[in-house]
């Protein structure tokens, strides 16, 4: 009778969930598919009827009206074509005097950054903890002149970076698991923390968005290991109790288990991957970035900049339009279908949007057989960790980190911008220059080397 109550529950449920999420996808296909449909169309409608009106009123010329709707139909016509070249050339072409190579595997490669010339040492080193992320670890090289490493290299921190490589073997993902991520960057961190020009110094070790969870879950399954290594570990936008991201996580939660298995069963057969557009329809629907990338979107985002009429070379694009195509092909599909991830590792983030972390602060992996918590931070190293979050961010809040301030206590740093989203730490190079209005408060850099040293550091801005 128990087995018999069980799995009619589990069958209720089920059904439940397979009600909710067409519910879910019927109210999305409204709101984030027709109705961004009819606005773009509406939008052409009135810019060509406005033209025509004009002329007809003798505001401007009739011939002057059709120019500008020729023009506009011209850049609306090319725009997708400059995603897909020029935006496709500058995504992740940022790359640093006297960088070299390390180490590296079958899927990540270890660089050295070093500082920026002329720039007064630190003592402290960064290690960047690249690898799987939807649409490819290379937006932290987005532009020469907008990445994540600049804001660090010029105040004198050199970058150890480690990342994936971009001619890793696909067919092969079934290799790579949670647990291997996390001997990876334990032998990664060995390289960097032995390297001559670190020194033996414990290291920031840093992880962004979707690399914040598996960075913790490095240093909470290798505290001694950790410890050793790394003085603070810093989180940028990342989700750490994943149910607390309504956004991606109100989705992941009305799936019933039979499709998610079923996914999981064809990623087998594709050799243990999660294709990029999979992945992107699963962030696309959630976030309403369907009809944006559509033809139409693309058609209608050209229309409102007459300039990509005419642009015909890459140098010919000024700072504003660089970012623009440069993230414009980052979250593309042609980007997308490059960057399959490891099924064990989308499991992994499944389970933590899903589930989240329990009240034991145990979060839904293991390492060798053993369940990985948040406590071994806290009772078996002395390493500090911050969180930065943006205000302006809607796909990660700043409440996604509440575990770790309860885990951890005083040892954890909560730091809110009010005035930052979610990619402006690597799209707003302005935001890491202290002379700058829109300057960050605190500065990143300021409070990592202010932890590093074990200090106290207080600000209005910071929370918790």
């Amino acid at each position: 009778m128990d087995q018999l109550v069980e799995i009619g529950t589990q069958t209720l449920e089920e059904l439940n969930r397979a009600f909710a999420l067409n519910t879910y996808l019927m109210n999305k296909s409204v709101e984030v598919g027709l109705l961004p449909t009819m606005r773009y169309l509406f939008g052409l409608e009135q810019d060509v009827a406005g033209s025509m009106l004009a002329g007809l009123r003798r505001d401007k010329s009739l011939r002057v009206g059709l120019r500008d709707i020729y023009h506009k139909t011209r850049a609306g016509a090319r725009y997708d074509r400059l995603v897909r070249t020029f935006g496709a050339e500058l995504f992740g072409s940022a790359s640093f005097a006297g960088e070299a190579v390390l180490a590296e595997n079958d899927y990540l490669r270890l660089s050295y950054l070093p500082a920026a010339p002329g720039s007064a040492p630190r003592g402290v080193s960064l290690f960047h903890v690249g690898g799987f992320l939807p649409y490819s670890d290379r937006v932290f090289r987005m532009l020469p002149e907008a990445n994540l490493f600049t804001g660090f290299l010029s105040r004198g921190i050199p970058v150890y970076a480690m990342e994936l490589r971009r001619d890793a073997p696909t067919g092969r993902m079934k290799e790579v698991t949670l647990e291997r991520f996390i001997d990876d960057v334990d032998r990664m961190t060995d390289v960097a923390f032995h390297h001559a020009q670190n020194g033996r110094r414990k290291m920031i070790a840093e992880g962004y968005c979707g690399l914040g969870m598996p960075t913790l879950a490095y240093v909470a399954a290798r505290p001694e290991r950790a410890r050793a290594k790394i003085a603070v570990v810093a989180t940028m936008v990342a989700p750490i109790d994943g149910r607390r991201c309504e956004m991606i996580a109100g989705f992941l939660q009305l799936a019933p288990q039979a499709l998610l298995d079923l996914h999981a069963g064809l990623a087998t057969i594709r050799g243990g991957r999660v294709n990029g557009d999979d992945l992107r329809t699963g962030l696309d629907i959630p976030l309403g970035a369907l009809v944006y990338k559509s033809h139409l979107g693309r058609f209608a985002t050209g229309w409102g900049n007459p300039v990509y009429a005419y642009l015909d070379r890459v140098e010919d694009l000024d700072p504003a339009q660089r970012r623009e195509l440069a993230g414009a092909y980052w979250i593309s599909a042609q980007n997308s279908r490059r960057s399959p991830m490891p099924l064990d590792l989308v499991r992994f983030f499944s389970r933590l949007f899903r589930e989240g972390i329990d009240d034991d602060l145990t979060i839904p992996a293991t390492y060798r057989g053993e369940p990985i918590s948040l406590r071994s931070i806290a009772e078996r190293t002395s390493i500090r960790v911050v969180g930065f979050y943006g205000g302006r961010d809607l796909v990660v809040p700043d409440v996604t980190a509440g575990v770790l301030a309860r885990a951890l206590g005083a040892r954890y740093t909560h730091v809110v911008h009010p005035r930052a989203g979610h990619i402006s730490y690597v799209l707003s190079p302005e935001l890491w220059d202290p002379g700058h209005p829109r300057a960050l408060d605190p500065s990143p850099v300021d409070l990592l080397l202010e932890l590093c040293g074990a200090t106290e550091y207080t600000t209005s801005h910071m929370e918790g």
